[in-house]
Parts: structure tokens; C-alpha cells; sequence
């Protein structure tokens, strides 16, 4: 019997075809004495492990229908032949030296692992455990490998950690990486025992020891925030270089953030990049958002929309929710893709609907000023609900200006405003301290404070705010809510100024006309007129 597995074909499909259910049972019924089964697998990539483990399925078949019954096992001679060449004749094939005598006890794992995943056989956990413990029982450590993964995830049978830590510790114990590796998880992650950062960067270096990549990328993590291991960052690019060479993205993309923010090697954004589009290139989704960043703002590569939103629309459909919420605002604005609001108001409600807080803001602004939806002003105030609860500022500001303006969205509340106001300004919104220090300023929903008023426009002055600057001059000027200091009043003016801000600038330039906090200068009051006048002529 000869068998080839079609690549295209399904790794459930490769088992459950290896035989025709009619041909196992005339196999099983050609004689009741010795009989030897030879398979010939013909598909040149297929791996040792793969073809015992299709040879144990076809033997398990084989055996449930034998008229041989608790004999078959014994009465029966299987092997199986790799031939690379699928046009090769199959009878020079077993006549050659490469045939591999198929033992039943040494395949029992492959055997149970097949009945796990329903793999050629019907699925049957029980029958899986029983099988996979046979074979951890005769010291195989892949066996107990999976013993512990069965029990770690607890499908088919109860959760259980300290079973899954004890087959993961058998299993390490005879030198299997990759259990080496669950365990440094375990330990690292609090799961079976009390969490130890120490044990968990031990278990990793041995599993590193052997060539485990995923160790690799999880000791160089912990090298680089110094849990369990002293925080050494030029330990953890050599762990991510090391990973890298044998294909992590995920070594690859954590190199390129290296370079890109200057951690453990000399900042270096065109190398980031170039990180970036390799890991990018493998299939990682952050590596493509990271990239199409990049493009954006024209950091390591050239300035390019349109390559930003390739790779954005390459990391939103693989789930990347700042992708989906970047590519949205790209849609309102026209950059790189054509202006289309429809199209940003499904980008946003994606995310929103995956629980990004941003896309929910935006998606509620589109509804309260009806782009590419219709206007909305409680559908607005509701996405502005769900985004303040998940601690978006703006979404907090917007929803305290519809209760400030009122409208059919809100009933109109000063007294609520003024909280939201002060919820928004206390999350770091210069917008929300400005229009609360309004508030201050004539009483609105809260008791009339200059005092209050001048430290929410100095707060918002800290964090860049044109406005704040110029209001803050006044108070200056004015001598409310502070001590009069005309000289304070035009340094703030000049701040605010500098920002373009133009009735500073008006208000500046008659100050250096007069001498007033300043010394006269009518130049540069000149000066400051004709900026204010070129803006104007601009609008």
C-alpha cells in the first residue's frame, strides 16, 4: 500500500485518508497468521514523526475491525518506507534499506495524540489520556509533555495545574524543551504554585540551552524589566538577536522597538524600520502597525500616506485595533487613501466593537456631527458613555460639552458638565480645564472662583494650550484672580503668540507700543500687527 499526503489537504484530512476503511479491513482479514503490512509514504516532506504516527493510525484501525482480536497486535508485522519520489515503483521502495519496523508500545503517544485531536480515528479523550500515560509510563517525555498540555488546558478532562506542572517537570527532567519552556511560564505567570520569577528565568535559560526560540523571547523580556534576572538590556538584544536568526518575528519586532526608542542600542529609526518590514514580512501585525507608523510620520522612512495605509489595512485585518483606528482617521482626512467617511465609520466601529477606547470616541463624534452616518446625538452621547467609562479623556470633554450645550442627546446641565469637565481636566485634558475655568469664571454649575479659574488656564498653559496662555495674560493684566503684573501678562501673552494665537498678538503689540509691562518698542509692535494682519488676509 503506498500513501501520499496532498499538501493541500488539511493536516485532519492527511490522517483519516491514510486508508480506505475496506482496504484496512482486507488487510486485517488476508490471513490469521503473520501478517505484514508494509506502508510506503511518497510525499517528500513528510517527517519520521508524521508517517509513525499515520502508520499508528492505520494499525489502530486496522486492529478495531480485525477478526484477529487481542492477537492482531501480535499476529501483525507492520513498517513503513519513506519514498521521495512518489512516481518511484513501491516494490523498490520496501526492497531498500530504509524501512522503519513499526512498534505499537513505541508509538502509543503518537497513538493517543491522534485520538486527542480526532486525527484518523474517532476523538476520544479518555482513550487519548489512557494511551498518552501508557506511554509517559515507559518514560517517552513527549508523552508527558502532552499530558501536561491536556491538563493545563482542561479539555476532556478537569483543569488541573499541579498535574500539568508535575508531567511538565517528568518531561524536563528527561531534557524536553519545550517543557522547560511551559514550566518557565507557569512560574512566571502564577499558575500551579506561587509565582517565582527566579525559577521562571532558570527554566527559560535551560530551555534557551537547547535552542528554544520562545525561551529566547521570553528570557530577553525578562532581561529587559529585570524580573527574576538583574534588568540588563544588552543581555536582552543579544537573546532577540539570537531568536531573530532562527525567524522570531516576534525577536524581530521587539528589536526593531529597541531601535526605535533607543533601548539597550543607539537609537536608530531606519534600522527600526527595516526591523519592522522583516518581522512585518513573517506575518506580525504589530510590525506592520509599528511600520505603517513609521510612513505616517516619516520616521526611518520617507513620508509616505499611502504605504501607511497599506500596512495598516494589512495590520487592521489581522485584528490590530489602533490599525483599524489610525485608518479610520486617515479615511476622514483623505491621507493616502481616498476621503471616504463610510468607510472610517466602519474602521472605528470595528474597534469600538472590540473595545478600543479611541475608535469609540471617534465613532461617537462621527454620530454627533453626522459624517458618514446619520447625525446621532444619542447614539453620540451613548459611544461617549462607553469611551469615558474605558478612561478616554476627549470622550469625557465631548460628553461634558453636550451637557454644557444641551441638545437631543443630553438635557442640558451645567452642574453635570462641570463634572465631567473636572473628571476630563483631572485625566489631562487642556480642553476641559480651559472650558471648567470658564465655568469658574461666571458661576456655571459650580460656585464663581477667579482664583480656581486662574489655576485650571495655568495647568492648561503647562500642556501647550494657546488659549489658556492668552487668558491667563488677561488675569494678569487685569489683576482677577491674581495679583496684578502687567510684565506676567505679556510674557504669557508672548507665550500664546508664539502659538499664533492672534488676539495675543494684538494685544502684545499694543503693549510694546505703550511701554506697558514692556519696554516701548515700536518695531516690534509693528511687527506683530503685520502678522496679525497677514492671518487675516489668509482667512
Amino acid at each position: 500500500m503506498g500513501y501520499h499526503r496532498d499538501p493541500g489537504h488539511t493536516y485532519k484530512t492527511m490522517f483519516n485518508t491514510v486508508f480506505y476503511k475496506s482496504e484496512l479491513k482486507a488487510l486485517a482479514q488476508a490471513s490469521r497468521g503473520a501478517l505484514i503490512v508494509r506502508l510506503v509514504f511518497t510525499n517528500p516532506g513528510m517527517k519520521g514523526a508524521e508517517m509513525d504516527s499515520a502508520t499508528a493510525v492505520a494499525f489502530e484501525r486496522a486492529r478495531l475491525i480485525s477478526p484477529l482480536g487481542d492477537s492482531f497486535e501480535h499476529d501483525t508485522m507492520w513498517g513503513f518506507y519513506g519514498c521521495s519520489d512518489k512516481k518511484t515503483d513501491l516494490d523498490s521502495c520496501v526492497d531498500s534499506d530504509d524501512g522503519i519496523l513499526f512498534v505499537p508500545d513505541s508509538s502509543t503517544g503518537n497513538l493517543g495524540l491522534m485520538y486527542w485531536k480526532g486525527l484518523g480515528v474517532r476523538q476520544d479523550y479518555s482513550k487519548a489520556v489512557e494511551l498518552l500515560e501508557k506511554s509517559a509510563d515507559l518514560g517517552n517525555s513527549v508523552a508527558m509533555f502532552n499530558l501536561g498540555s491536556i491538563y493545563y488546558a482542561g479539555v476532556g478532562v478537569q483543569k488541573n495545574l499541579s498535574k500539568a506542572l508535575a508531567f511538565y517537570q517528568q518531561a524536563a527532567d528527561l531534557g524536553d524543551a519545550n517543557s522547560m519552556f511551559k514550566l518557565g511560564q507557569m512560574n512566571e505567570a502564577d499558575e500551579g504554585g506561587k509565582q517565582n520569577y527566579t525559577k521562571a528565568a532558570e527554566w527559560f535559560q535551560k530551555a534557551v540551552d537547547l535552542g528554544w526560540v520562545k525561551a529566547m523571547e521570553s528570557l530577553a523580556n525578562m532581561y529587559e524589566h529585570g524580573r527574576g534576572v538583574q534588568k540588563n538590556l544588552s543581555k536582552s538584544v543579544e537573546l532577540e538577536h539570537k531568536a531573530a536568526d532562527f525567524g522570531s518575528a516576534t525577536a524581530i519586532l521587539n528589536l526593531g522597538r529597541k531601535y526605535n526608542f533607543g533601548e539597550g542600542v543607539v537609537q536608530n529609526d531606519s534600522k527600526a524600520a527595516q526591523l519592522y518590514k522583516k518581522a512585518a514580512d513573517l506575518g506580525s501585525a504589530h510590525a506592520m502597525l509599528n511600520l505603517g507608523l513609521m510612513y505616517y510620520f516619516g520616521e526611518g522612512v520617507q513620508q509616505n500616506y499611502t504605504k501607511a495605509a497599506e500596512w495598516l489595512q494589512e495590520a487592521a485585518d489581522l485584528g490590530r485595533l489602533a490599525a483599524m483606528t489610525t485608518l479610520g482617521s486617515m479615511y476622514q482626512r483623505g491621507l493616502g487613501v481616498e476621503t471616504n467617511h463610510s468607510k472610517a465609520a466602519q474602521l472605528f466601529s470595528k474597534a469600538a466593537d472590540l473595545g478600543d477606547a479611541v475608535a469609540t470616541f471617534n465613532l461617537g463624534s462621527i454620530y454627533e456631527f453626522g459624517h458618514g452616518v446619520e447625525q446621532n446625538d444619542s447614539k453620540a452621547a451613548e459611544l461617549y458613555r462607553t469611551a469615558a467609562d474605558l478612561g478616554n479623556a476627549a470622550a469625557v470633554f465631548s460628553l461634558g460639552n453636550m451637557y454644557h450645550f444641551g441638545g437631543e442627546g443630553v438635557e442640558q446641565n451645567d452642574s453635570k458638565a462641570a463634572q465631567l469637565y473636572k473628571k476630563a481636566a483631572d485625566l489631562g485634558n487642556a480642553h476641559a480645564m480651559l472650558n471648567l475655568g470658564s465655568m469658574y469664571s461666571l458661576g456655571l454649575g459650580v460656585e464663581q472662583n477667579d482664583s480656581k479659574e486662574a489655576q485650571l488656564y495655568r495647568k492648561a498653559a503647562d500642556l501647550g494650550d494657546a488659549e489658556a496662555m492668552f487668558r491667563l495674560g488677561v488675569m494678569y493684566y487685569d489683576g482677577r484672580g491674581l495679583q496684578e503684573n502687567h510684565t506676567k501678562a505679556a510674557e504669557f501673552y508672548q507665550r500664546a503668540a508664539d502659538l499664533g494665537h492672534v488676539q495675543a498678538m494684538l494685544d502684545l503689540g499694543e503693549m510694546y507700543h505703550e511701554g506697558d509691562g514692556v519696554q516701548t518698542d515700536s518695531a516690534k509692535s509693528a511687527e506683530l500687527f503685520h502678522k496679525v494682519e497677514a492671518l487675516q488676509n489668509l482667512q
